[in-house]
């Protein structure tokens, strides 16, 4: 059995494939604000550099910020 692993962040034409948000602090945190009901998640939106990792985060991220909402705004 053999494996192999690749560091795509150093292969050419592949830098697209990663968000850096250090220089975009501001609009990053701004991306993940609700704004209302509207909440954005994807890979992007993760500090993490792992794709599946980081979608996942931003998902339970909105998920959470979603049942908050849902909770605050229930009667009683």
């Amino acid at each position: 059995m053999s494996s192999v692993s690749v560091d795509w962040r150093t292969q050419p034409y592949s830098a697209g494939a990663w968000s850096t948000w250090e220089r975009y602090t501001s609009y990053y945190d701004r991306l993940l604000d609700a704004d209302g009901r509207w909440w954005f998640a994807g890979d992007w939106l993760s500090r993490s550099t792992g794709w599946q990792h980081g979608a996942l985060l931003s998902a339970r991220r909105a998920v959470t910020g979603v049942h908050a909402q849902a909770l605050a705004a229930a009667p009683g």
